[in-house]
């Protein structure tokens, strides 16, 4: 986040909670990083990037978070640290170590929103005749930032299966009794009838065989 320090700023933040499904509905995972204590996409692809600076140079970033690995020294940052940097970030860059950084299943994401307003003349004035110091002094150096939240409300978005067994069974329950008119006592009724149908003509088949073999 980048402020510019002569003009008042007002910067609001916003919060959203994101939960993804598990495999196999999506690819997201909670992952463990060795440089970072919870799991996110940037994190995974910081940790790419050390991986590589580490494979390349042999040594980390001050901002690197390794106990196993020494950190660069001003040599090494300026020949090695910094131009593999600008090779990691070419978009065709066959060097790259594999880096498979899935969405996490559980997330936080803050909005950020800046705007910025110029300070009148008068208020210049009030802090040179205040604190003394020149009104071009302040003008250069005074800064005005407000945080906060515009609501003490935070999203919530879960995602869920569209379609799940149930809802299968419901459907073909529904699509039944929308084409054949038939419920489910119905079905039963039917194969009822089929069956008691079946056993009579079995018993009036048997009985006449009878019949014959007494002649």
């Amino acid at each position: 986040m980048i402020l510019f320090c002569r003009l008042p700023s007002h910067c609001s933040r916003i919060s959203k909670q994101i939960q993804n499904l598990p495999s196999p509905w999506e690819n997201c995972t909670n992952g463990n990083l060795r440089r970072f204590s919870s799991y996110s996409r940037p994190a995974c692809q910081e940790e790419c990037y050390a991986n590589f600076v580490l494979q390349r140079c042999q040594c980390q970033e001050l901002y690197m978070n390794d106990s196993k690995a020494p950190y660069c020294s001003p040599a090494q940052l300026a020949t090695c640290a910094y131009p593999a940097r600008h090779m990691y970030t070419k978009p065709h860059n066959s060097t790259k170590v594999p880096c498979n950084c899935q969405n996490p299943c559980e997330d936080k994401v803050f909005a950020d929103s800046i705007s910025l307003a110029t300070l009148s003349t008068n208020f210049y004035q009030d802090l040179a005749a205040r604190y003394g110091k020149t009104e071009s002094y302040w003008r250069e150096n005074a800064a005005i930032l407000q945080v906060y939240f515009p609501d003490l409300i935070e999203e919530r978005v879960v995602h869920q299966k569209s379609f799940t067994v149930m809802s299968l069974f419901c459907n073909i329950g529904g699509v039944f009794g929308l084409v054949l008119g038939a419920g489910l006592i119905s079905i039963v009724e039917i194969v009822d009838f089929c069956l008691t149908k079946t056993l009579c003509c079995c018993c009036k088949r048997n009985k006449r065989e009878n019949n014959e073999l007494q002649k």
